[in-house]
C-alpha cells in the first residue's frame, strides 16, 4: 500500500477520521491556517514524511449559483488562487500561478446521502464576507468554492513531484453570513467529507 498523508488547516478538521487509526501507512497532519502557512508547512511535512500521496481535507465555502449547500461535499477538479482585487481589475497577479491544473475527478453523487460533486476551488488570502465580491470572485475565476488553503497545500506537492487531492466539506455560503454558517455547520460538513475522503481511500 502507498503511504498517504492527510493534510488539514487545523487539528480538529480531522477530528472524524479513521483510516488513519487504522492503517500504518495514513498520516494526518495540519498545516495551518492561510495560504502562506499552508505552503510552508506543507512543504516542510513533505520532506519530513516523504509520502507517495497527499489528500488535502477542509471545509470551504460554496460561492451563489454553484448547486452546493452546507453539508455538501466539492472534490477538486481544479486550484485556482486569486483575489478581489484582480477580480475587480484593480490588480493582478503575473505570470503562470494564477491556476493550478487538474486534480482527481471523482463524482460519488448516488453514493451518499448528501451531494458530492467535482469543482473549482478558488484559494483567496481572507475569507469573503460581501455578497457583490463573492459574485465578482465566482465570474472572475469560475470557482465552485473557496478555501484559504488548498492551493498553497497543492502547489507545494506540485513543486515536489507528489500526487495530491483536496476534499473539502461544504460548511457556509460565501458571502455575509460566511462565519455564522461555518459556526453551524462545521462539523456536519467535516463529517461528510471524511466520509468522502475515507471511501476513496479505502
Amino acid at each position: 500500500m502507498k503511504s498517504i498523508l492527510i493534510i488539514s488547516a487545523i487539528e480538529r478538521e480531522q477530528h472524524f477520521l479513521k483510516v488513519a487509526k487504522n492503517k500504518s501507512k495514513v498520516k494526518t497532519a495540519v498545516c495551518g491556517i492561510g495560504p502562506v502557512d499552508a505552503g510552508i508547512l506543507t512543504r516542510r511535512l513533505l520532506e519530513d514524511e516523504t509520502p507517495d500521496a497527499v489528500w488535502f481535507l477542509g471545509t470551504g465555502g460554496a460561492y451563489p449559483g454553484r448547486y452546493l449547500e452546507p453539508g455538501d461535499v466539492l472534490i477538486g477538479s481544479s486550484v485556482v488562487f486569486g483575489d478581489a482585487a484582480a477580480a475587480a481589475g484593480t490588480g493582478y497577479v503575473p505570470g503562470i500561478q494564477v491556476t493550478a491544473g487538474d486534480l482527481v475527478p471523482v463524482c460519488l453523487d448516488h453514493r451518499f446521502s448528501f451531494k458530492v460533486k467535482n469543482g473549482r476551488i478558488l484559494t483567496v488570502p481572507s475569507i469573503t464576507r460581501d455578497a457583490e465580491t463573492a459574485v465578482r470572485l465566482q465570474a472572475a475565476y469560475s470557482a465552485d468554492a473557496e478555501n484559504l488553503e488548498a492551493f498553497s497545500v497543492w502547489r507545494a506537492c506540485s513543486l515536489a513531484g507528489i500526487p495530491v487531492h483536496a476534499v473539502l466539506g461544504i460548511s457556509n455560503l460565501v458571502g455575509p453570513d460566511a462565519h455564522s454558517g461555518w459556526l453551524s455547520w462545521q462539523d456536519t460538513a467535516m463529517q461528510h467529507a471524511t466520509e468522502v475522503l475515507e471511501f476513496l481511500t479505502t
